[in-house]
């Protein structure tokens, strides 16, 4: 996958989409968190963090629309669950 021009390992994108369909239904926010931590242990940094963002965004709207993922409005934070 690429994202704003860098190339994102598949090991990355695994581990991203395993983790947002845990099951424990993580925020948006802490997705993000784990991508940067993701791309951090193969060696992409990014300054701005537009691309662990723009990660976990694509994930996100990929899942959702593939009948993976459901939101679930807690406040304001919006959970991402899988859907069994």
């Amino acid at each position: 996958m690429i994202v704003l021009g860098t190339e994102i390992p598949d090991s990355v994108v695994t581990a991203l989409t395993s983790y947002i369909t845990s099951g424990s239904g993580p925020t948006a926010t802490a997705i993000e968190g784990r991508a940067t931590s993701l791309l951090l242990a193969v060696g992409i940094t990014d300054p701005k963090r537009m691309v662990p963002h723009r990660l976990a965004d694509r994930l996100i709207q990929k899942l959702r629309t593939a009948g993976q993922i459901r939101c679930v409005r807690e406040g304001r934070q919006q959970r991402w669950f899988a859907i069994p």
